[in-house]
């Protein structure tokens, strides 16, 4: 229940009570687009990320992936990257 009403009180979305292991996440469309908004303006300020630095990569890892060309997701968000292609699942790099 803490963890709940912190999200709450920082993100401004709530959870569902025994959903958020699988972080199913509910929030108003209005909530949704000012929560969006918030990330598109962190998104703009931040440097570019660089791959490739010291323990990034775990060298034991030999999960096949693909990138691809960027999605627009049902909810209307957007992902761009690669994929693990045994699962189907965005997985490795990516935004």
């Amino acid at each position: 229940m803490l963890a709940r009403r912190k999200i709450k009180k920082v993100h401004g979305f709530t959870v569902k009570k025994n959903l958020l292991k699988y972080r199913v996440l509910t929030m108003e469309e209005k909530e949704l687009k000012a929560q969006r908004a918030r990330v598109q303006e962190i998104r703009t300020n931040l440097p570019p990320f660089e791959y490739g630095r010291p323990g990034d990569v775990d060298e034991n890892d030999k999960t096949p992936r693909e990138s691809r060309k960027k999605i627009v997701l049902p909810d209307g968000e957007q992902y761009e990257g690669e994929w693990n292609m045994d699962t189907n699942q965005r997985d490795g790099r990516g935004y």
